[in-house]
């Protein structure tokens, strides 16, 4: 299995002038670098002319539009036998995207791994680092910043460095691939488990052994983190969350009910909930959202828009105090330990909603 690093420069923070990228093997040895330039067609943010950009301004406006790059680039991209990683690489598939839609071209579906998410997972941090903060952290060597195969380079050698530190290899220059019976990682001090968690397990390399041509040591830290996941299906960059609320909020707006049930009882009807419903039970909220759509209700976050509002019974609630001082408000407050003689349901009898966590952040269409 091979690795597909890459990093892409833009003129405005939107439009891309570059794609760098560096292709290796399982052991990160480097089979391939290169940086494809580009014309963005669109003016250069002068902050990006004076400190950011690799190249001056006139060799990107000599090289051919992102249109002509197009196979290029994704025939790169969509070979199999190879994982693509990134750093905070949800924002260069987010351009990738915005530059089909520009220029009406389909954009692929891929499966790609972020390496910003991974560094923090295994390190411990809640703030995702810049790539040049990562690399400085743990010592490894980065090439110029802001020079997309450089930039790809770096990510690479981040990469190797947490393989190494996980103790996933045999040395830190030989990232053989480790195979574990049962799923189990191998489990010498302060590695992971097989549910993700680091282990402090004597020893247990006995019941794993090394394998050739099967996945790779930086392919099952990936797998072990799906956070560090994403794809793109229908012109859509999805990744990892367990921010529910935004999970539940999301998906609420794209639910189409088959057909409307009840006799389209709440129909017209504009239902808002208190934020702590959405904070605390937002999985089950999904399950109720769900149906009293079906039943002809249109979900809102805003009060001001609302007919009926679900309220948590906190007098602290914000959306419950904005309501109460409206004159002549048009908003019935229902709480929640009415909602079974309201609508005939009960929360707490609701099954949480199934999720498998992924979230769209992007689309084509919006792009």
């Amino acid at each position: 299995m091979d690795y597909f690093f890459f990093d892409i420069e833009c003129c405005d923070g939107a439009h891309i002038c570059s794609f760098g990228y560096v292709l290796t093997d399982e052991n990160f040895n480097v089979l391939e670098k290169r940086d494809i330039l580009i014309n963005p067609r669109k003016p250069f943010m002068p902050r990006r002319v004076t400190k950011m950009l690799a190249y001056p301004v006139s060799a990107f406006r000599a090289a051919p539009d992102f249109a002509a790059a197009y196979e290029t680039i994704f025939g790169l991209m969509t070979k199999k036998g190879q994982i693509l990683v990134g750093f905070a690489v949800s924002n260069d598939i987010n351009f990738l995207v915005h530059a089909c839609g520009r220029y009406k071209l389909k954009m692929p579906e891929l499966e790609f791994f972020d390496a910003q998410i991974l560094y923090a997972h295994l390190r411990g941090e809640n703030n995702m680092p810049a790539l040049n903060k990562a690399a400085a952290a743990l010592e490894v060597a980065a090439g110029a910043l802001h020079k997309s195969d450089d930039d790809a380079d770096t990510v690479k050698e981040i990469l190797k460095k947490l393989c190494a530190d996980a103790g996933l290899c045999k040395n830190s220059d030989n990232l053989d691939n480790i195979d574990c019976d049962k799923g189990d990682s191998v489990a010498r001090k302060g590695q992971l488990s097989a549910s993700g968690a680091y282990s402090d397990v004597s020893d247990r390399a006995e019941s794993c052994h090394l394998r050739d041509n099967q996945a790779s040591l930086a392919q099952s830290l990936f797998e072990k983190y799906n956070q560090c996941r994403g794809y793109v299906k229908n012109g859509e960059t999805y990744v990892y969350t367990t921010n529910y609320p935004k999970l539940f909020r999301t998906y609420i707006k794209r639910f189409k009910p088959e057909k409307i049930e009840g006799g389209g009882e709440f129909k017209g009807k504009r239902f808002c909930f208190s934020p702590g419903l959405e904070k605390n039970t937002p999985l089950k909220l999904w399950t109720l959202a769900e149906i009293l759509i079906t039943r002809g209700a249109v979900i809102t976050e805003s009060a001001a828009q609302a007919n009926i509002f679900i309220w948590d019974g906190k007098e602290s609630c914000p959306s419950y105090k904005y309501i109460k001082r409206q004159k002549n408000a048009r908003v019935k407050i229902v709480p929640i330990t009415e909602l079974e003689g309201f609508a005939g349901v009960k929360l707490e009898d609701l099954q949480d909603h199934a999720t498998d966590n992924y979230c769209p952040i992007y689309s084509m269409q919006k792009g």
